[in-house]
């Protein structure tokens, strides 16, 4: 199984094993999580989870891109709306969610650690959103909750360069909460789990509740903005392009001009300038529909 659910008492471990990929999230692997975060959530006698990844690399490696390079735009669509789902129910669940994060937290992977309540990390950890690179946003809410985590600064870094940061440059940041030597991470975390499971149930559901920011008008736009970037508008052609230069660690060789659906409107006065839209050639026919004007004022009467 690519997620292994394991109980010690009143604490779960959540482990995504797939080190062959370095434990990167494809849809399947998306479905398990979501039907075991829904399981867990639901089961009252765990008081607390301790997610990691399996093998001695990576906690979670970001979003397979084997699977996703074959994406339409529709499929790209769901895949982001399921992860999101995943995030989510993570951020909702009563109980607390800590991540065990022992390598590299890239991507999605490091958007999984920012939905948990608490992060550890080992010496060996790396984080970053190195979407950017193969011409993609963040897509599992990280363009949301690492401003929250860290700052707007730090996150706008983050995400805007694609560069990695190691555990240590996590911690400075506030990105991870304590900092372990690799073979200490798990029983450390297991050894907060067991604290935070010796808590009121219902005083830590209250506690994240009041922490769990609600739909605002700000925070769904934004999230619905990162479901639809993966309803990516760059050419597929261009965007394998892309990932392949990115496996081979290459420079970029687009500027990104030609991945807009649009072109940008030129400057009033300058050369080319476009003229002022026409009315359509049947303007009768466009009077036909009352505006929204009209159908205000006919409401307010």
């Amino acid at each position: 199984m690519a997620v292994e659910v394991t109980r010690e008492g009143a604490v779960a471990v959540v482990t995504v094993d797939r080190p062959e990929a370095l434990n990167a999230l494809n849809s399947a692997t998306n479905q398990l999580l979501l039907a075991a975060v829904g399981e867990l959530s639901a089961d009252d006698s765990v008081r607390a989870v301790v997610f990691t990844g399996g093998g001695d690399k990576s906690f979670v490696a970001g979003a397979d891109i084997a699977e996703m390079k074959a994406f339409t735009a529709e499929e790209a669509r769901r895949f982001g709306a399921l992860g999101q789902a995943v995030m989510s129910g993570i951020e909702a669940a009563p109980q607390p969610w800590i991540a065990a994060v022992n390598g590299f937290a890239l991507g999605g992977g490091c958007e999984l650690a920012l939905a948990c309540d608490i992060r550890l990390a080992s010496e060996k950890a790396k984080f970053g959103q190195p979407e950017i690179g193969l011409g993609i946003t963040p897509g599992f809410g990280g363009t949301q909750r690492l401003p929250r985590n860290i700052g707007v600064g730090w996150a706008k870094y983050l995400v805007l360069s694609g560069r990695h940061i190691r555990a240590d440059e996590a911690l400075r940041i506030g990105l991870v909460q304590a900092v372990f030597p690799k073979d200490e991470l798990m029983p450390q975390a297991l050894k907060l789990a067991d604290e935070l499971a010796a808590k009121s149930p219902l005083a830590m559901r209250y506690c994240k509740a009041a922490w769990t920011p609600p739909p605002t008008p700000i925070s769904r736009p934004g999230r619905a903005s990162n479901a639809t970037s993966w309803r990516w508008r760059s050419p597929a052609r261009t965007r394998a392009k892309a990932w392949r230069r990115s496996w081979r660690n290459a420079p970029p060789s687009s500027t990104g001009a030609d991945l807009g659906r649009r072109r940008a409107r030129p400057a009033a006065g300058v050369s080319g300038a476009l003229s002022p839209r026409r009315r359509p050639a049947d303007a009768s026919a466009s009077r036909t529909r009352p505006g929204w004007r009209a159908r205000a004022h006919r409401l307010l009467r």
